[in-house]
Order: structure tokens, then C-alpha cells, then sequence
């Protein structure tokens, strides 16, 4: 692995998605060519999601990847998680600094963006990545990609987030 990888974790609704927007944001304005998705909450009852979107960062394109269903479980899209492959690898070419957001339960089981993941992670090219990970899974995915406390930022904890996020940018810039 050739790249450098920083991970965010967080409950659901703590913010990730929101870092990594914000993330995206720094780094475009420093000049970093940034691919990869968020995955928005939609659809929203409460502080209950009905809904999530997957949305590509450098097109804006939407998809619906995830709806709950009446049991109150959500059914996902497998061709959505596929649509986010190719996004993925269509973004490789000219991003310094790629974004997935919402590696959890599902990855766990090897299913959702696990294979993205895994693809992005074995390509030998310069990069940065940062994923944000489901607090429930992340002890799991900080072990199986042999992280370090350095490369990761917890919106739980009373972190700066902005020092952060210029670690990452500083990582991009780099590659």
C-alpha cells in the first residue's frame, strides 16, 4: 500500500459525513483534486433517516443506496455500491485525495463498499484516503488496516478537527 490512509469515526448522526464535506471543501480550496462519495441522510424523521443517498463528490451525482423498509430495516441497492466502483476508479486517475464515507456493518460482512475499499487500498498509487468508520465497527477496521492513532480523528472526542483536517490536505498536497 502506497498511500496514506486517516479514518473518522463517530455514532450515527455524529457528523462524519458533514467532516468529510467540510474535508473536501479545505482541500478544493487548497488546490487538491478530490474523488470519492458521502453518504447523506435523507428523508429524515426526527433524527431518524428514512433514507440514505450516495453523492459524488466531483459530479455531484445522486443515487438512492439505502431505504428502510417497513420491518425497520434498511434494504440497500447492490448496483449502487457497484455505481460507487466505478466512481471510484474513474476518480483514481486525478485525485490526490479520495473520500468514503460509511464503512461499517455491512463491509464487516464483506458486502457494501468492502470491495471499493479493498480495491483503492491495494492499487500501488500515491494518494491520500480517508474513510469515515461506524463507531460500532471501527476497533475492527482500525486492526484490519493496521492504524495508528495518528491516522485517525474521532468526532466523539474533543479533538480539533481542523488540525486534523490540515493533516490530511498536507497529505494530498504531497502526493
Amino acid at each position: 500500500m502506497n498511500c496514506s490512509l486517516f479514518a473518522v469515526t463517530g455514532s450515527i448522526g455524529a457528523g462524519k459525513t458533514s467532516f468529510l464535506l467540510t474535508l473536501a471543501e479545505t482541500a478544493k480550496k487548497a488546490g487538491v483534486h478530490v474523488g470519492g462519495f458521502i453518504q447523506k441522510r435523507v428523508d429524515i424523521t426526527g433524527n431518524l433517516a428514512n433514507a440514505y443517498d450516495l453523492v459524488r463528490l466531483q459530479t455531484g451525482e445522486t443515487l438512492r443506496v439505502a431505504t428502510r423498509s417497513a420491518s425497520r430495516q434498511f434494504e440497500f441497492n447492490d448496483d449502487v455500491f457497484q455505481t460507487a466502483f466505478k466512481w471510484i476508479r474513474n476518480d483514481l486517475p486525478t485525485s490526490q485525495l479520495i473520500l468514503i464515507d460509511e464503512i461499517g456493518l455491512i463491509e464487516s460482512e464483506g458486502r457494501g463498499h468492502a470491495g471499493t475499499l479493498s480495491y483503492l487500498l491495494e492499487q500501488n498509487l500515491p494518494k491520500t484516503i480517508c474513510i469515515s468508520l461506524r463507531e460500532k465497527k471501527a476497533s475492527e477496521w482500525i486492526r484490519k488496516l493496521s492504524m495508528t492513532s495518528e491516522q485517525l480523528f474521532s468526532i466523539s472526542w474533543n479533538s480539533d478537527r481542523e488540525v486534523f483536517m490540515k493533516k490530511i490536505v498536507r497529505s494530498a498536497q504531497s502526493v
